[in-house]
């Protein structure tokens, strides 16, 4: 039920235009997170991309919400 309820939270303030700390947040998921941070996520992914091309700074939580950076692929 926690979960549950974790997740009805996280729409509600994704809803208002909130935001979360994500090293505080264990329960954000990817299209949460992305939804979240929107085009300054874009931004940092592109900056990541050209300044870590081998993703050698990435940790689990960056592989939890930035798949796009494992996948290769776009957020």
């Amino acid at each position: 039920r926690l979960v549950e309820l974790t997740r009805e939270m996280t729409a509600r303030v994704l809803d208002a235009g909130g935001r979360f700390y994500p090293a505080k947040d264990s329960v954000l998921s990817a299209g949460e997170f992305a939804r979240c941070f929107g085009d300054r996520l874009t931004k940092f992914l592109e900056i990541k991309r050209r300044l870590d091309p081998g993703n050698l700074v990435l940790g689990d939580q960056g592989r939890r919400l930035m798949p796009a950076l494992v996948e290769g692929g776009r957020p």
